[in-house]
């Protein structure tokens, strides 16, 4: 299934967008965008970058972005590379997202 269109995917009570052609999910708060960055081939999905403006760090939203693009990456039978340390922390404490990742064994502790 190709996704060519902005997405929304609702998590907790926050929307988060997802935009193929720029490589992102993201959500906004009050102007402010929060987002995670990859890239994406035929197998897998490279979380890259996980961004939240300074004012709005400790309210969940990296996780409910992170777990929009897990839930994407499921969907589309994706394996995940999680190049984002965030990410990687994020799947070390979730291990429920962990059979998504070729090696978990090698997520960084």
């Amino acid at each position: 299934m190709r996704n060519d269109a902005i997405q929304d995917t609702t998590v907790s009570e926050r929307d988060v967008l997802h935009n193929p052609e720029e490589r992102k999910f993201y959500t906004r708060i009050d102007g402010r965008t929060s987002y995670i960055s990859y890239r994406r081939d035929e197998a897998a999905m490279d979380l890259q970058h996980t961004y939240v403006p300074e004012e709005d760090r400790g309210k969940g939203i990296a996780q409910d972005i992170v777990q929009a693009a897990l839930r994407f990456a499921e969907s589309e039978q994706l394996d995940v590379i999680p190049s984002c340390s965030y990410v990687n922390r994020y799947l070390i404490r979730n291990k429920e997202w962990q059979h998504l990742v070729e090696s978990p064994e090698a997520l960084d502790a």
